[in-house]
């Protein structure tokens, strides 16, 4: 039998010239969608990607889609279209949805058999397919992005799928390189610049391709950590000479990690983790979050909502990881003025979904305490605008209650996580 993507399609309409199979709608992290050369669309749940939202191909001629063949079978998709309802020109499409296929909370509707490692695997793609072509990202996300599409697409199922968007996604690389600063190469870590180096130099050989620009872009990445490796070997020097004791030297260079309280009952910030402070407030009564704010310019750099621990509140906020401690600052929201803060609804929606995918972005770095946090965020932003339902999804995954069908984690991710910790 044909090796196909899912067990059996959800519920499928046929709207004018095109023919949709609908999953479950996405969750509190949204979805994430690619659109191919021949017009049609696969979008997968962000945090889940085993499980589809939706899949749009030409009602004409399905049976000849790749993609609906790829996901169901050749015979499948032909017995899809004849099966279909066909979506009358005066009906509310919206109220048809509503009534007809689960929301993500309801029983059965995010479980087996939708999830599987081929779904995992092929929708960690379209995540990846969705990342290079997004102009909000930094440069070197989508050059990571597309170079881990390229070494990863190369099953058959998959090339017969998402081969041209790969190709499409190396094609760019060459305008993106020149965007991307030495100073933010210098940004990552060692490891991850020693990563994002080979995966450089296999995806010229593995796609037995010359592209100059990772090329150029290996280069760059050994410069760098051939002159870290020198100042490296320099301050061994300094240590072992006669002078300051290397304790000292050390104690000297090392960050403050945490933020001085002030008088009058200010808050306290306090570094736990790279990219996680935890803020210390009296206590109050009412509802209130804690915002963290970049201190010259001003910018938010995260917030999460105060809870009770003893005599204070507290509350943990990711914030990112290269923001030095004197740089951040704390503000404290009541929660009509966070609400008046975000602006409209739709403000808010697109704050929860962030939230969402930074939290699951942690996941799949395997960073529990920050996906925790993040998860708890993204609950709070759903419950404000009277999704109960994402809410409540979102405070199931931070707590472990609902488990994801986790992808692994890519270089793109500990790239994402360095320099754009909200995408």
């Amino acid at each position: 039998m044909a090796e196909h993507i899912y067990p059996r399609p959800g519920l499928a309409v046929v709207d004018r010239d095109r023919l949709l199979v609908f999953g479950p709608p996405a969750g509190p992290a949204g979805s994430s969608s690619v659109e191919l050369p021949d017009g049609s669309a696969w979008q997968v749940d962000h945090a889940d990607p085993a499980i589809p939202v939706l899949i749009d191909v030409d009602a004409a001629d399905p049976g000849r889609s790749p993609l609906l063949t790829a996901a169901f079978g050749g015979d499948a998709a032909l017995f899809i279209a004849d099966d279909a309802h066909v979506m009358s020109t005066d009906g509310s499409f919206e109220e048809f949805l509503e009534r007809s296929r689960p929301h993500p909370m309801q029983s059965g509707s995010r479980q087996r058999p939708v999830r599987n490692n081929l779904a995992r695997e092929l929708g960690t793609l379209v995540l990846l397919a969705d990342l290079t072509v997004d102009e909000r990202l930094h440069p070197l996300i989508r050059v990571a992005a597309s170079i881990d599409l390229a070494l990863s697409a190369r099953s058959r199922l998959a090339g017969s799928v998402l081969g041209p968007i790969a190709s499409a996604g190396l094609e760019r690389v060459g305008d993106l390189v020149h965007e991307v600063d030495d100073d933010d190469l210098e940004l990552l870590d060692p490891q991850v610049r020693h990563a994002l180096r080979s995966t450089c130099r296999s995806t010229q050989k593995i796609t037995r391709r010359v592209l100059p620009p990772l090329a150029d872009l290996a280069g760059r990445l050994d410069r760098i950590d051939d002159g870290a490796d020198f100042q490296v070997s320099a301050m061994r020097l300094t240590m072992d000479t006669p002078g300051e004791p290397a304790d000292e030297l050390l104690a000297a260079a090392a960050p403050d990690r945490s933020a001085q309280p002030g008088s009058g009952g200010e808050p306290v910030i306090r570094r736990i983790d790279d990219a996680l402070v935890r803020v210390t407030v009296a206590r109050s009564g009412t509802e209130r979050w804690a915002r963290v704010i970049d201190r010259h310019g001003m910018v938010l750099l995260g917030q999460a909502p105060l809870r009770r621990d003893g005599l204070v509140d507290v509350a943990e906020v990711v914030v990112p990881a290269d923001a030095s401690d004197e740089d951040l600052e704390v503000r404290v929201a009541g929660s009509d003025e966070l609400r008046a803060l975000l602006g409209r609804p739709t403000e808010v929606i697109r704050a929860a979904v962030t939230a969402g995918r930074e939290a699951a972005r942690a996941d799949r770095l395997g960073r529990t305490s920050i996906s925790r946090t993040r998860w708890e965020h993204c609950a709070e932003l759903w419950a404000g605008v009277g999704d109960r339902q994402r809410s409540r999804l979102a405070f199931e995954y931070a707590h472990g209650r609902t488990v994801l069908a986790r992808s692994p984690s890519s270089t793109t991710d500990e790239i994402a996580e360095t320099l754009a910790p909200a995408f």
